[in-house]
């Protein structure tokens, strides 16, 4: 069990840290805006965070597989519709 619970948490860490030094680079440099910008950016990771921690038990009964192809569509509707393209 306790090395389980470590194994989630190097991939936990592992995913994460990225987000938390490069968030304020991708607010800065890519959305231009200031400080406030960034305040609502890790908002919107705490609501996210909130709303993932009370739907997981009721996503377990879903198939994962559809499951997964929403998530890759709404990443993909998200990525076409408020960032700029790629250079």
């Amino acid at each position: 069990m306790a090395a389980r619970l470590l194994v989630v948490e190097f991939f936990f860490n592992f995913l994460y840290m990225p987000t938390e030094i490069a968030l304020p680079l991708f607010v800065r440099g890519t959305l231009d805006v200031d400080a406030t910008g960034l305040g609502l950016m890790w908002g919107a990771l705490g609501v996210g965070a909130f709303v993932g921690a009370a739907l997981v038990n009721q996503m377990r009964n879903l198939p994962q597989r559809h499951l997964l192809i929403a998530i890759i569509a709404l990443w993909a509707f998200v990525r076409s519709r408020w960032l700029p393209p790629e250079a």
